[in-house]
């Protein structure tokens, strides 16, 4: 459980941002690492767990590590989103974080927001997760207009 003498590090699985074609779906699997989706345009249907969740645009899903889920997104609103996968690790810091207070380790913290939060969208926010997301990909892709 997180306390006041540790620190978080997340690693980055995998990361992206996706325009769904009208067949796009995630069938019922489970999510090892934690998940978390920004829906920019459109609308899909996640199932998270057993519960079924609308998400729109500025809608973010969170989804803690090992969650099963499918999804889909409707024909006539097509998703376009950013994701990240990531693992958890816990950084114990020792006193006065001074470093050296027993490693890392696989964790897990209680998530902040319920599986679907609605976020305000900007587009300054836009420009920056852009940013951020073709500085890691060696692969350039225009921003989404």
């Amino acid at each position: 459980m997180p306390n006041e003498e540790q620190n978080f590090l997340p690693v980055v699985d995998y990361i992206s941002f996706r325009k769904c074609s009208p067949s796009w779906r995630w069938y019922g699997h489970i999510l090892p690492p934690a998940d978390i989706t920004y829906l920019v345009q459109g609308s899909a249907r996640y199932t998270i767990n057993g519960v079924v969740y609308d998400a729109a645009a500025g809608d973010m899903i969170c989804l803690p590590p090992g969650s099963e889920r499918s999804a889909f997104t409707f024909p006539a609103n097509l998703m376009h989103c950013f994701s990240i996968n990531f693992w958890l690790y816990s950084i114990g810091l020792g006193k006065n974080g001074g470093g050296g207070g027993g490693g890392g380790c696989l964790t897990t913290i209680p998530y902040p927001l319920s599986p679907r939060s609605h976020c305000f969208y900007t587009p300054k926010l836009r420009q920056l997760i852009h940013q951020t997301l073709l500085s890691r990909s060696s692969t350039k892709t225009p921003p989404h207009k």
